[in-house]
């Protein structure tokens, strides 16, 4: 879970369609758990990676009144620039624990490295409007891969659920 927040801007091209941009200050991250059972011994291994981005959406929003509220829906690309990042690690070996935690490296040297600073891909969602206040739900789809590390075709997208409320200022 994390959160995002910003500004955006729409600006209309007819009374249906407009063009949404933005920057938006984003946390994206992953969670993961493993454990294996190696010759009676578990090993159980978690982490956490958190990343704090600038997202900047580039979208079309097709809208749809429906009365007393405006039914939406976005699609487009989005830019995205890793601006820090931490990491929580534990493993536990029959028993015996260790964790670690600090700064994760943010740039393109596979060596010293752990994520990429560009992101980008493709964003969809769609919610309603209130009057100024709009709540809506989106996906974010990242096609670029964000490892460093590429070597035997690894790699990291990001895959994005958002959930916004938002309070539009200066007109309808």
């Amino acid at each position: 879970m994390g959160f995002h927040v910003g500004v955006t801007a729409e600006f209309p091209i007819s009374d249906a369609l407009s063009f949404n941009t933005g920057v938006l200050l984003s946390t994206k991250g992953v969670k993961m758990e493993a454990t294996e059972d190696y010759m009676g011994v578990t090993l159980t291994s978690e982490g956490t990676y958190n990343l704090m981005y600038l997202d900047i959406p580039l979208n079309v929003k097709f809208t749809k009144d429906m009365g007393g509220a405006k039914l939406f829906g976005t699609f487009g690309p989005y830019v995205g620039l890793a601006l820090k990042g931490t990491y929580d690690m534990s493993v536990s070996i029959g028993g015996d624990s260790e964790s670690e935690s600090g700064d994760l490296n943010i740039g393109s040297d596979e060596e010293d490295d752990d994520f990429k600073m560009l992101d980008f891909g493709l964003m969809v969602g769609a919610g309603v409007e209130f009057g100024p206040i709009s709540v809506g739900a989106s996906y974010q789809l990242g096609l670029a891969n964000i490892s460093p590390y590429s070597e035997n075709g690894y790699k990291i997208n990001n895959k994005v659920i958002g959930i916004s409320v938002g309070y539009k200022f200066g007109g309808e």
